[in-house]
């Protein structure tokens, strides 16, 4: 994890912290925490002993995409928040647009569809939108030459039940790439083709004029293309 409450109940974030600040604990469950800096990896707090808790067990790449993210929107000028609790649960980056909060899951790893949903629900009733973003086993430059790509389990079910047939996938500076998957069976391990375009949360709505889910796509009308057009906003708490 990246943050940890201090002894007088602040969120600090690790790459921000020294050992000589004092006392960690858990913002989840309330157990020590450990600050770690390690040399070739990015600076974490970990729990003191083996914990259940929600927030440990994540791996070094998941910290480092979902700080980068939260790194490159704060510089961005963006409002953004790592780790943030939303109700009863927390998402790994969340990120003001226009008004609106974007709930940035990272996920990397196999996960139960009925989670994918849960923590989905949970976020929309809370008045954030959610992205999902998930990692190619291939290189952009491979896709778009048409090296076909193994799909998992769990992306077959971002891509068909959350995110209306797409996958996002953070690429640094900003940027995701939209990835729609073509001509494929449904929840196999086959290799499937994949188009993608490059852009950023700001330019949310555009997808249609960037020429993405023109392939057996519904005309619906997704939480992305709302993003601009959304006088609301919903109240965001640390």
């Amino acid at each position: 994890m990246l943050t940890a409450k201090t002894e007088d109940n602040r969120i600090v974030l690790a790459h921000e912290s020294q050992k000589s600040n004092g006392g960690f604990v858990c913002p989840e469950c309330g157990s020590t925490a450990i600050l770690k800096k390690p040399k070739r990896k990015i600076d974490h707090f970990a729990h003191a002993s083996r914990s259940a808790c929600s927030m440990g067990g994540e791996s070094i790449k998941h910290a480092e995409i979902k700080f980068r993210i939260y790194e490159n929107y704060k510089n961005l000028g963006h409002d953004v928040l790592i780790e943030h609790k939303i109700g009863k649960r927390r998402c790994d980056v969340a990120v003001k647009v226009n008004n609106s909060w974007i709930a940035i899951e990272v996920q990397l790893s196999p996960i139960p569809h009925r989670e994918l949903v849960a923590r989905t629900e949970n976020h929309t009733a809370h008045g954030y939108f959610t992205m999902w973003v998930t990692e190619l086993e291939r290189s952009l430059d491979e896709v778009k030459k048409g090296v076909q790509y193994p799909v998992r389990a769990f992306q077959c079910d971002i891509h068909d039940d959350i995110h209306n047939n797409q996958l996002f996938q953070y690429e640094g500076s900003g940027e995701f790439s939209a990835i729609h998957l073509m001509g494929y069976r449904y929840k196999t391990f086959k290799h499937y083709k994949i188009v993608n375009t490059k852009f950023r949360l700001s330019d949310l709505n555009g997808y249609r004029r960037n020429d993405l889910l023109t392939v057996s796509v519904p005309d619906r009308n997704m939480w992305w293309e709302r993003i601009k057009n959304n006088n609301g906003g919903s109240e965001c708490q640390h």
